[in-house]
């Protein structure tokens, strides 16, 4: 009896184990990215998923690159948003290969676009010169992710953060290369289809 109690109690922690965060995959027309959207951010999370699911194959392009900060993808034809409306789920730092919903303050269609960081390391200076300069602050564990994978702090505590890229940043890197227009836009044209993979 014994055996089969702590038999049936291993079963129901394992299926009541910590959810599997999701992948999804951003097919530009670059070459992949794969992210894991997070846990932490349940809401974001799981309108992302819905967004992935209905969007259309050719629906989103990049539509801004701001070199060594991040390259903003969005819907081009209107008939689809990724959800935009739900409270701000801030935890985490804008570091390197970061995802990031835009808030609707700074887009002119709210929820139509999304971005991945791309960001240069960071000094002590550059963050101390941030805390004088805008009354922020950092932990020392927020200023060693700064310092080690790089990012932009000047946008810390501001933005949601609802996933993170696992490869393909060198894919990041060449859409933030790309020449631009005066209003950073790509010269060139980059389609992404969004695709979950687990």
């Amino acid at each position: 009896m014994r055996l089969l109690f702590f038999l049936s109690m291993a079963c129901c922690c394992y299926a009541c184990g910590p959810k599997k965060e999701p992948i999804v995959c951003f097919h530009t027309s670059m070459g992949d990215i794969r992210l894991t959207l997070f846990n932490s951010t349940p809401a974001h999370r799981d309108q992302f998923v819905r967004f992935c699911k209905q969007l259309g194959a050719d629906s989103l392009d990049c539509i801004q690159i701001l070199r060594d900060n991040f390259i903003e993808f969005g819907v081009n034809n209107g008939a689809s948003d990724f959800p935009g409306a739900t409270n701000p789920e801030i935890e985490a730092p804008l570091r390197a290969g970061a995802l990031v919903a835009c808030s609707p303050a700074r887009t002119t269609k709210p929820g139509a676009s999304f971005f991945i960081v791309q960001g240069r390391p960071q000094t002590d200076a550059t963050l101390d010169a941030l805390v004088q300069k805008e009354k922020m602050q950092f932990s020392p564990k927020i200023r060693a992710v700064y310092k080690i994978y790089g990012g932009i702090p000047q946008l810390h505590g501001r933005y949601t953060v609802f996933g993170q890229v696992i490869s393909g940043m060198e894919v990041v890197d060449r859409i933030a290369a790309l020449p631009r227009d005066a209003a950073d836009k790509p010269l060139k044209k980059v389609s992404l289809r969004l695709e979950i993979t687990k």
